[in-house]
């Protein structure tokens, strides 16, 4: 490597040196400091492109688990659609007066094995079973299926107010949050007043079972599937009961009970427009007879004739 010249000066009792450079070793210099540079941004852009191709991947893996995971069958969705409907319609604002009803009945609520139907009480609001309130995106009710009782996280999608929620809950007993939030499963929330809470009854005059899951097989590993030909809904103040049967005809005869489906349309129909009353007529004056015309008419028509003298 070609070193710079140096140059002594003595100018009184000061003495100076100036080094000068040539143009090859600057060079040099500026390209080695230029490799160091590219040396270090290299590392920071291969863990960007890295980072980028991770996101990438798991992105694509979500999409295809959602694509192959078992999806609802159609009765399933029809009778998550039912409870919600019905839910609805008990809570809506026209349901009030002397005509209100509290309880309508759904029959063939079918849920298939492996989803589950659950309802996600208001924010604050606490658990039947356990002494939390509910939080949006936290802890929010009690699974009571399987060996061991679990806590259920409320979907993120839930928001603040009540949700009701089909969720691919896989394995029997293992329902979390993360089930209702992934894969194929559907929420909904209740836009109605007065509803925070739903319950799960195994009887009509017992107390709240728990609070709302159900699933699509009964409880007992290895038993058949529960038989569920219908519910009955039934409005409790701000609380909404579920109470299941396997007796069609007790879901049909229940004390003023109604079908949902026929609750939900009436209130959904346009309202009927006032009939309006039909404009007054005003009466005919009866004018003279036919007699009295012609007895007129031959009175105006006499001739008086003068007596012959």
């Amino acid at each position: 490597m070609a070193a710079g010249r140096t140059i002594h000066l003595c100018a009184g009792n000061s003495y100076f040196v100036f080094v000068i450079f040539d143009n090859n070793m600057i060079s040099r210099r500026y390209v080695a400091k230029k490799a160091q540079i590219s040396m270090g941004v290299k590392p920071i852009i291969g863990g960007i492109l890295a980072f980028m191709v991770i996101v990438a991947t798991i992105g694509l893996f979500m999409g295809l688990m959602r694509i192959f995971s078992p999806k609802a069958n159609e009765g399933t969705v029809k009778g998550f659609s039912n409870i919600v409907e019905g839910a609805e319609a008990l809570y809506s604002a026209k349901n009030t007066g002397s005509e209100e009803v509290n309880s309508c009945y759904i029959l063939n609520a079918y849920t298939e094995p492996n989803f589950a139907i659950v309802g996600f009480n208001e924010d604050g609001v606490k658990s039947l079973t356990e002494n939390k309130v509910c939080k949006h995106g936290g802890f929010c009710i009690e699974e009571h299926c399987g060996a061991i009782d679990d806590d259920v996280d409320k979907p993120v999608k839930c928001g603040s107010g009540p949700c009701v929620c089909l969720c691919d809950a896989g394995k029997l007993g293992d329902l979390d949050g993360e089930d209702c939030d992934k894969g194929n499963a559907k929420c909904s929330k209740l836009r109605v007043t007065g509803l925070s809470q739903f319950s799960l009854l195994s009887t009509v005059t017992g107390t709240p079972k728990a609070d709302l899951v159900m699933y699509g097989e009964s409880c007992i590993v290895g038993s058949a599937l529960k038989v569920r030909p219908g519910i009955v809904l039934r409005k409790n103040g701000n609380l909404l009961e579920v109470i299941e049967s396997s007796d069609a005809e007790y879901v049909k005869k229940f004390p003023g009970a109604v079908p949902c489906r026929d609750l939900a349309r009436k209130f959904k129909e346009p309202p009927k427009p006032k009939s309006e009353a039909p404009p007054q007529t005003v009466p005919l004056q009866q004018g003279p007879s036919l007699d009295q015309q012609l007895t007129k008419a031959g009175a105006e028509q006499k001739v008086t004739s003068k007596p012959v003298g």
